[in-house]
């Protein structure tokens, strides 16, 4: 019995599954220049599943995290290339999306302006795209969908849990040889409150909110502490894709 609740409550985040072309072998230097670029982490998002589909909800809370100062420190202190940040350079992140493309099962370059001078003028040889994308909390129901870092709520007849999430996703692009790689980082959420296990509270420190639709910056504080954390594991994988 312990076992199906341990299991019933794990988290499954799932991205969409589309064929891409077969990534090619490539090899970076230490020397090589890797070009990154943070998108804006923007409001705080909170998804709510109820009891029934007329119970759940949605809400976005203008609590400035500014989760990509975070971002940076930990590329920073776990990617041990030599990073150039691209914002210095005035190129934002709708410069980099979609700069490489599969195509008619080939990789191909999809902004050849930007790729020509990504390549030949600041010299890069790869770029890291790092931006928030709609994630899935999976509790043994329909998932509660997150559209970007912050609070993820289920509560089924009186059981109520809690989940710190970062939608953040990382992408590397290679410009030569081409192709994109989808960091596969840590796990992106981690349940901090369970009115039945309570050792999930006991070591995060998260209170349940007084009032669930208007959650105050004060109680949201170890969510933010938290999803620092899950942001900080998911960079240590990206040093193992730049070899």
């Amino acid at each position: 019995m312990k076992i199906n609740i341990i299991l019933s409550v794990v988290i499954l985040l799932l991205s969409g599954c589309v064929k891409q072309p077969d990534i090619p072998t490539y090899h970076l230097k230490s020397s090589d220049k890797i070009g990154y670029i943070i998108q804006p982490s923007g409001d705080v998002y909170h998804g709510h599943m109820g009891t029934t589909i007329f119970n759940n909800m949605e809400k976005t809370y203008a609590y400035n995290w500014a989760l990509e100062k975070n971002v940076q420190k930990s590329l920073a202190k776990n990617v041990h290339k030599k990073m150039v940040n691209l914002s210095k350079y005035n190129i934002k992140y709708s410069d980099i999306k979609d700069i490489i493309v599969a195509k008619d099962g080939q990789w191909t370059i999809g902004k050849k302006a930007q790729y020509d001078r990504l390549l030949n003028k600041l010299h890069l040889k790869a770029i890291l795209l790092i931006n928030q994308e709609t994630t899935y909390v999976l509790t043994g129901r329909d998932p509660i969908v997150m559209n970007a870092s912050g609070l993820a709520s289920h509560n089924l007849i009186g059981l109520k849990r809690y989940f710190a999430v970062s939608a953040y996703d990382f992408n590397l692009y290679l410009l030569k040889p081409k192709a994109v790689i989808r960091v596969k980082e840590a796990l992106k959420a981690e349940m901090i409150y369970d009115s039945i296990m309570t050792s999930s509270q006991e070591k995060s420190g998260f209170k349940k909110p007084e009032d669930i639709d208007n959650i105050t910056k004060e109680e949201l504080e170890v969510v933010r502490k938290k999803v620092i954390q899950l942001i900080d594991n998911g960079t240590k994988s990206i040093d193992s894709y730049l070899k």
